[in-house]
């Protein structure tokens, strides 16, 4: 067990740029690796960053629109990503820091946004509180200094924003095992909680990027945070042990023996 403590609490309008430069502190997002994969794979992502991806674009897109922050947004005018001139100027805005997307993107958003501020409850939960809010906290047990960007944090309620192909809420529950979104809302809540935060409650306003755009906002129950707190804690274990020993190891120097999976037995 190692012990870096570090400075604890909310801290409002730090630019994106500064939150994502910081590797003194692990995220919501290393835990989620450090949890799932190797520390080799955490170490390498932190060290070089996370390769451009056109869904996360998109995503970044709908972010701004609908929280008024996050992302610098650069709209190209062009059909698609086809052309030199196109490439040159999506490039030029990474090089920037800056998200780029096409027009015809930027329109499909604002239909998904419209949407969105038809619903009541997905709309009315953006309201009454702070856009990407930075919480840094000290985990109790390990002593490791933590980080998380919380997308509206108001009072009684912490709001994350995703974009999904899901149609359902239902449907939702298998991206939120796939990537994890069970340990991201165990690790916002224990870390405003260490801030001193009175709320208790974390929702997900889900926004659909398929026709006819459907919103929806979704809790997890108290088995998903519960195991997603047992991820969390094995992160939180594996990292002070790798900044103890100064190794991120990978898959091991063993032959490893595997099985079909389930399905092709």
């Amino acid at each position: 067990m190692t012990t870096t403590l570090g400075r604890t609490g909310i801290v409002h309008d730090l630019p994106e740029a500064d939150y994502h430069r910081d590797l003194t502190t692990l995220s919501s997002t290393g835990a989620r690796i450090l949890a799932t994969r190797t520390p080799a794979e955490y170490r390498h992502e932190q060290q070089n960053g996370r390769p451009p991806k056109r869904e996360f674009d998109f995503g970044h897109l709908v972010h701004r629109i609908i929280l008024g922050a996050g992302a610098d947004i650069v709209t190209i005018d062009a059909a698609d990503w086809r052309t030199k001139a196109a490439k040159e100027q999506r490039d030029q805005a990474y090089a920037e820091g800056k998200t780029p997307v096409l027009e015809k993107d930027h329109r499909r958003a604002e239909r998904i946004v419209e949407a969105f501020r038809d619903h009541p409850t997905a709309a009315g939960l953006i309201t009454n509180g702070t856009p990407e809010a930075s919480v840094y906290w000290s985990d109790a047990w390990s002593g490791v200094a933590c980080r998380g960007r919380i997308d509206w944090l108001r009072p009684d309620v912490a709001v994350d924003v995703k974009t999904t192909a899901s149609s359902s809420p239902a449907a939702f529950a298998k991206s939120v095992a796939e990537y994890g979104y069970h340990q991201q809302a165990a690790w916002y809540l224990d870390g405003l909680h260490a801030c001193g935060w009175e709320g208790r409650d974390f929702v997900f306003v889900v926004v659909s990027t398929t026709p006819p755009f459907l919103p929806f906002v979704v809790r997890l129950d108290d088995a998903a945070i519960t195991r997603g707190r047992e991820l969390n804690a094995k992160a939180l274990e594996r990292y002070a042990e790798c900044r103890l020993t100064g190794l991120w190891p990978g898959h091991g120097d063993t032959i490893h023996t595997i099985s079909l999976p389930a399905w092709a037995a």
